[in-house]
């Protein structure tokens, strides 16, 4: 990693096992084709993450599925304010101890839903499997966890007015969430449990795909 100003340069090699990353242009977050480690680019250059690699259904076809990744916070949500019954209602009905947010572009958020809140109030039940590969992973985990405490109070206002609620979301562990989906062309397939996107107008496919090639 070199420094010169501002600017700084990352060499894109795996800190664990020393292979070349591959990746599209715009990828802040890596996983190795050599020995699986993930890892993020941060002020202190390459850094490695946990990640965790669900296992989809059996008979799927390698060359058509796609991994897609989310950063995952572990959190502890608490509930203040002048609205008792409201900080009571909440702390029973919203308080996720995972939240998920995309580490790739979704363009399209307002017409087909945010995958991330999603996934964050229907999680997913998974079987941990081997470490593959993933591609288009544009948002690290800092940029990332800005969006926690918004998606917590967005879930809350739909139970219950806050006006008169804070909120206070601490977080704990982060790591990688690495789904399987299926790549149909015209549309992807969430492999865990089973929403589909249209691809052209939701994801950047070609991203995706990336990790998948060669």
């Amino acid at each position: 990693m070199a420094e010169t100003g501002d600017i700084r340069t990352v060499a894109l090699v795996c800190p664990e096992c020393g292979e070349k990353l591959r990746a599209p242009r715009g990828d802040v977050v890596f996983a190795c084709r050599g020995c699986g480690a993930v890892s993020e680019v941060t002020a202190r250059g390459l850094e490695v993450v946990p990640c965790s690699w669900p296992v989809g259904p059996s008979g799927e076809d390698p060359a058509r599925t796609l991994r897609i990744a989310y950063w995952c916070f572990h959190t502890d949500v608490r509930y203040g304010g002048s609205d008792e019954a409201g900080v009571e209602h909440l702390s029973r009905m919203v308080r996720p101890e995972r939240v998920y947010v995309p580490a790739f572009r979704q363009r399209s958020v307002l017409a087909f839903g945010d995958m991330g809140l999603h996934l964050t109030y229907n999680p997913p039940g998974f079987t941990e499997g081997d470490p593959d590969t993933f591609s288009g992973a544009t948002m690290g985990s800092g940029q990332a966890s800005r969006f926690v405490a918004p998606m917590v109070l967005w879930r809350a206002d739909q139970i219950h007015d806050v006006t008169n609620v804070s909120v206070d979301v601490r977080i704990g562990g982060i790591d990688v969430v690495a789904l399987p989906a299926r790549d149909e062309g015209k549309r992807i397939v969430d492999l865990i449990d089973g929403r589909q996107w249209p691809e052209a107008s939701f994801l950047d496919v070609d991203a995706l795909r990336f990790g998948r090639a060669g």
